[in-house]
């Protein structure tokens, strides 16, 4: 049961059959047994087995499965999808990452590594990423962000020099790629903070002015009604 697989799998290379053994062995537990009718991997959890490659990808297009007469040539050809499948997905799988490296690389050239937002301006709220726990071992689910921060200068060549949200600002520049632009409530706060606390304090005299004057203006007009009636 297991001989013959393995030799239609090796062929003439007989010494190779150590790298076929596991998916022989793998492919007699999801093949159907003459004597039972089931596989044995049905008859233990009750349930036909979905393949990773069925999922992944379709290496079974590529086999000769109508040259198969018995259940020995079932199962070698079974075993070849099955190694195949290791090889072939290894081998896309590099492609396809070395491709994809390629474009985020020349995206990034194109749009000389401004992603997103990037009309930063003086007062805006901003996250600074801390890009050095990019490298920190089983950092992985780490916050790499701290802030957030108010831009407080704006310099040559997209840096920027940042400040807290008390007024301190933070010594050193930092450039454009490590800030994201801080979204919050708009009930709360705006997206740009005063730079010139005093000009709010002018325009919340100058309504504080504007009210008192419409009150003068009503107890006047009180005033007049209030002659007026006793005249007649």
């Amino acid at each position: 049961m297991i001989v013959d697989p393995l030799f239609k799998c090796t062929g003439d290379a007989k010494g190779n059959w150590p790298r076929f053994l596991f998916a022989v062995l793998f492919a007699l537990r999801v093949t159907v047994s003459r004597a039972t009718g089931f596989s044995p991997f049905y008859l233990l959890y009750g349930a036909q087995p979905v393949f990773s490659f069925d999922v992944t990808e379709i290496t079974w297009q590529t086999l000769d499965w109508d040259k198969v007469r018995t259940h020995e040539e079932l199962i070698a050809i079974r075993a070849l999808q099955i190694t195949r499948r290791d090889e072939k997905l290894r081998e896309a799988n590099a492609k396809l990452r070395e491709t994809r490296l390629r474009a985020i690389e020349d995206l990034a050239k194109r749009a000389h590594f401004k992603f997103g937002f990037a009309d930063y301006e003086v007062g805006m709220y901003v996250w600074l990423r801390e890009s050095q726990l990019d490298e920190i071992k089983g950092g992985k689910g780490a916050w790499t962000y701290s802030g957030p921060y108010i831009i407080h200068e704006k310099r040559n060549h997209d840096s920027f020099v940042l400040r807290e949200l008390s007024g301190a600002i933070i010594k050193g520049h930092v450039n454009i790629r490590r800030l994201r632009l801080f979204y919050f409530r708009p009930d709360n706060q705006t997206l740009r903070t005063s730079l010139q606390p005093r000009a709010r304090r002018t325009e919340l005299a100058e309504y504080d002015y504007c009210l008192d004057t419409a009150w003068e203006l009503i107890s006047a007009c009180a005033n007049e009604a209030e002659d007026e009636f006793y005249i007649c």
